[in-house]
């Protein structure tokens, strides 16, 4: 006989399956509409797995949900992070795409790698602002993507200058504060919203949840939730793993331990994606190494600045290697002289 199969309230997944899921952050939430309303650009900064891309999706799926179709608002969730993107014209094609996507424009066969310049996408943006509506861009892991493109200052001063213009609000998303660009004239505001470990009434509230169909019987029974805040300990993943587990472990009357076994061989398994970031960091120390040797100059790509910093490395492993094969090199004693003998005068 089979085993029923039940939808899982708790919900461990990189998209937000619907805005009723998105639990929290209303503090974040009305800092963000007030720093929209003054025009600000608003960067999203956190840890890895906090919350940053449900939070942005919360936002598209929220401007979706209230507006009436007359409404001037074009919600658009843009990743970046698996993008690995290095030219400019990729990186806007992608912006360029979804717009296009959720604008219900006309695209004939629309292709997420598909490039477009800076002034196209400027075009279009414009000509969906003469159509009476705004874009909202929410792009997801911008300082992911920054990493990869060649010209990431050049990236910056376009979002700025789309944040100027007045044509899309931008929304992104880093686990690092950004740093705005240098630009001469007139500069926008970038204003940093840090999302950190819930609060404990936020806590409380997403594991003592109550589904909608229900009155006052918490999907969690007290044991479990219990035991869920334990593990979780106000972290938003590891809560929600925690549940994840538990309401298995709940409905298929399985005992807590296998939850347990379940719930730390996924955190193991996240540790070890944990790592990535290490080693790209490593992987980009030439690039930064170079980046500082040439502070003075904009001119230069990602892939010159790397090209000066492993020359630099090169240059260092040398000094430091001649000076430890100079440091073992033998020499010969210095014969001392012999002391004199007192002889007898006369």
């Amino acid at each position: 006989m089979a085993v029923p199969r039940f939808s899982n309230p708790f919900v461990v997944a990189e998209v937000l399956p619907s805005p009723q899921a998105f639990i929290g952050r209303s503090q974040e939430l009305t800092t963000f509409a007030q720093e929209i309303a003054k025009g600000h650009m608003v960067a999203i900064v956190g840890d890895r797995k906090i919350g940053k891309s449900w939070f942005l999706q919360h936002i598209v799926q929220r401007v979706q949900q209230q507006q009436q179709p007359s409404q001037r608002y074009i919600p658009c969730y843009v990743p970046l992070a698996a993008s690995h993107k290095r030219h400019l014209e990729e990186l806007y094609g992608a912006i360029a795409h979804q717009i296009k996507l959720q604008a219900h424009a006309e695209v004939e066969h629309p292709d997420p790698s598909s490039t477009c310049s800076f002034h196209n996408l400027q075009t279009l943006l414009a000509n969906i602002n003469q159509a009476g509506k705004k874009p909202i861009l929410c792009l997801d892991d911008v300082d992911q993507a920054l990493q990869h493109l060649n010209y990431p200052d050049v990236f910056l001063r376009s979002l700025e200058a789309l944040t100027l213009q007045k044509t899309a609000i931008l929304v992104l998303s880093a686990r690092q504060a950004i740093a705005a660009p240098s630009n001469d004239g007139e500069h926008v505001a970038l204003h940093t919203i840090p999302l950190a470990q819930f609060s404990q009434t936020e806590t409380e509230r997403l594991i003592r949840q109550v589904p909608q169909n229900a009155e006052h019987q918490p999907i969690l029974q007290e044991h479990y939730q219990n035991l869920a805040l334990r593990w979780g300990q106000c972290h938003p993943y590891r809560l929600q793993l925690a549940a994840h587990y538990l309401y298995e472990a709940q409905i298929y009357q399985r005992h807590p331990s296998w939850a347990k076994v379940n719930f730390l061989r996924s955190l193991q398994w996240q540790r070890q994606v944990e790592w990535q970031p290490w080693l790209k960091t490593l992987s980009l120390l030439p690039q930064e190494l170079g980046a500082a040797m040439t502070a003075h100059s904009t001119q230069l790509s990602n892939q010159q600045k790397t090209q000066i910093g492993w020359a630099t490395i090169a240059l260092l492993s040398t000094v430091v290697l001649g000076f430890v094969v100079y440091q073992q090199i033998p020499r010969k004693p210095v014969p001392t002289p012999a002391p004199a003998l007192n002889r007898p005068v006369g």
